[in-house]
């Protein structure tokens, strides 16, 4: 059964927003507008005069790309092991052929 949403608050640079989470899921919640907020803050520091939506495009794509950057090491991590188990597998199906056919030598 899915879980029911409930209404939370969050702050996002000073300002309270609305959203909707999974009750177990507030805190990841939490912890997203806190990274959000420290990515916002730093970059204000190096981009002095950007206004608060510039900084928050700004952050938004390296967020957006560090995710995918991430996403994309998985990718290539998931498809290193699933070559490396159909490797492990052949070497199992061969060790199996050849110890069918001992056995078979060894019953003759």
């Amino acid at each position: 059964m899915a879980e029911s949403l409930e209404s939370v608050e969050i702050n996002v640079l000073g300002r309270a927003y609305r959203v909707s989470c999974q009750p177990d899921q507030y805190l990841l919640l939490r912890q997203a507008a806190q990274k959000l907020n420290d990515a916002i803050s730093e970059l204000r520091i190096r981009a002095r005069g950007s206004s608060n939506e510039q900084l928050a495009i700004m952050v938004a794509l390296n967020l957006s790309h560090e995710l995918l950057l991430e996403k994309n090491r998985i990718q290539q991590y998931s498809e290193s092991m699933e070559q490396r188990i159909r490797q492990l597998n052949d070497v199992i199906q061969e060790a199996l052929k050849e110890q069918s056919k001992l056995s078979a030598d060894d019953c003759n």
